[in-house]
């Protein structure tokens, strides 16, 4: 008798939204409330995975869209996805303004905040019509993606040492940032620190560490959109084909320029697809 009238307090108190203790839930919330966030916590992570097999499946829009909606639910992860594709261009055009504003939405939430805060970093690095470059802020937010360990940031405050954009340019430096990215597994790092060694940029020329480098980015054959892959299957060539670091080979060097063709084509075939 005494659990059938608990479970019908238990549903007359859900059904009213009558308000609990605080200690039950750790603030003044009523049942009703409490059910609403799970269940939109539930509804935007649905969402947001749904949007990332769109995305992988081409369907780009359809993508942005559905991150909009997981967003709008309070999902930070896909507030830092529509900031990421407005910078980019990809699924919506790109807007640097949007982007602004999706990504101070993501940072402010906290949840995945280096994403967010490398594509604060990107905007005010590049600037735009409607965004002044702002290097000092660009450099504060890529070392806060840093902070967070994300990957893409480490790249970026690499690029602005090389390049001296807020800072003294310092080669050193750049290297050391490319080489923890590309440890981390960024391509486009591996091929930029292959192309420093190559040309002597700052740095010693070193054409046995450029060849080693742009052979680790060109392992990455099978994703050819990733800037740097293509280059650096390019860069073997030449290397090769010009005696660089190397002997002069040029059945390698024809072999390497073939596979950067290839994997041109197929990237032409990927976009092609994805239109």
């Amino acid at each position: 008798m005494k659990k059938h009238s608990f479970l019908f307090v238990s549903i007359c108190l859900l059904l009213l939204g009558t308000r609990l203790p605080f200690s039950i839930f750790g603030n003044n919330q009523t049942v009703s409330q409490v059910f609403a966030e799970t269940t939109n916590k539930e509804k935007a992570k649905k969402l947001y995975n749904t949007a990332i097999k769109e995305f992988n499946n081409g369907s780009e829009t359809k993508a942005v869209a559905d991150w909009k909606k997981s967003a709008k639910l309070g999902s930070a992860l896909a507030e830092s996805q529509v900031a990421s594709q407005y910078l980019n261009g990809m699924g919506v055009k790109e807007n640097y303004q949007k982007a602004l504003y999706w990504a101070k939405r993501a940072y402010k939430h906290g949840e995945n905040s280096g994403m967010a805060a490398n594509t604060l970093g990107t905007v005010y690095l590049n600037g735009s019509k409607t965004v002044k470059k702002d290097y000092k802020k660009a450099l504060a937010y890529f070392k806060k993606g840093i902070s967070e360990g994300y990957m893409k940031s480490y790249r970026k405050l690499a690029y602005m040492y090389l390049n001296g954009y807020g800072v003294k340019a310092n080669t050193t430096t750049a290297v050391k940032w490319y080489t923890k990215a590309a440890n981390k597994g960024d391509i486009t790092s591996e091929y930029s620190l292959g192309q420093i060694y190559e040309k002597g940029q700052g740095i010693k020329q070193d054409y046995s560490k450029a060849m080693s480098w742009y052979k680790k980015s060109a392992a990455n054959d099978d994703d050819v959109s990733a800037p740097g892959v293509i280059e650096s299957m390019s860069s073997i060539a030449n290397l090769y084909a010009n005696g660089l670091g190397v002997t002069k080979d040029y059945q390698q060097a024809e072999q390497w320029y073939q596979k950067a063709f290839n994997a041109s084509q197929k990237e032409v075939a990927l976009l092609k697809q994805n239109s």
